[in-house]
């Protein structure tokens, strides 16, 4: 059932973010979360959301892990946590697999790692970072993530497993992953790749030293 308005127990766990100095990890996986409960109640007085959990995060500026996997923060609550990591200047361990974000969802958390300049550890996996597709092959959400590899230069560890990254999907990420010079794991187990999508991919990763290729594991 989806929570459009939080309990007031929950607007009170996020004003302790916003009170906390020495908070550095924070563990809510499993809690069955929804977007209402992560992004809180819009006010349209003030124009601000408020009583959610995601708009207080970048305030804590203790907090550098955040495990929110297997809840249902869905393709809004993904837009939340797009919104989160453009503005948390702290945050370098980020895991909300298994939540069905999706479409928008996805695109949001995809684009954030073009301006994010923390975050180093990124587990998205069991989610629909590639589902619906582009004239060109791809999804949207593809395209964003290739765009944002290109230019990212802090996230070290990846998990993409399991979120029907298609073969066009991964055409368009290889010309980026060549040209990223810090990814080191690469999680793409469980996705439909395809012979053309998992050869473009094999022949970027031939071409990165030793140093520098990523962990490789796909279907």
């Amino acid at each position: 059932m989806r929570h459009a308005h939080p309990p007031p127990a929950w607007k009170s766990i996020s004003d302790l973010f916003l009170q906390s100095s020495t908070l550095q990890i924070l563990n809510l996986a499993g809690n069955r979360l929804d977007d209402g409960y992560l992004r809180g109640n819009w006010n349209r007085v003030e124009q601000i959301r408020c009583g959610g959990i995601l708009p207080s995060l970048p305030a804590c500026a203790s907090l550098h892990t955040v495990d929110l996997s297997q809840n249902r923060i869905g393709e809004v609550g993904g837009i939340g946590i797009g919104e989160m990591l453009e503005l948390n200047p702290n945050l370098t361990w980020l895991n909300i697999a298994h939540n069905s974000i999706r479409e928008k969802g996805a695109c949001a958390v995809a684009a954030a790692l073009a301006v994010n300049t923390r975050l180093t550890h990124l587990d998205v996996a069991w989610n629909s970072f590639g589902k619906g597709r582009t004239s060109e092959g791809a999804s949207a959400s593809e395209v964003a993530l290739a765009q944002s590899l290109e230019t990212n230069q802090t996230l070290v560890h990846l998990d993409l497993a399991h979120n029907g990254l298609s073969e066009g999907g991964a055409m368009c990420l290889s010309p980026s992953l060549f040209r990223n010079r810090v990814l080191l794991h690469l999680n793409l187990d469980g996705n439909p790749l395809g012979k053309e999508g998992g050869r473009a991919l094999l022949h970027v990763f031939s071409q990165v030293s030793d140093a520098d290729a990523p962990d490789f594991n796909a279907t």
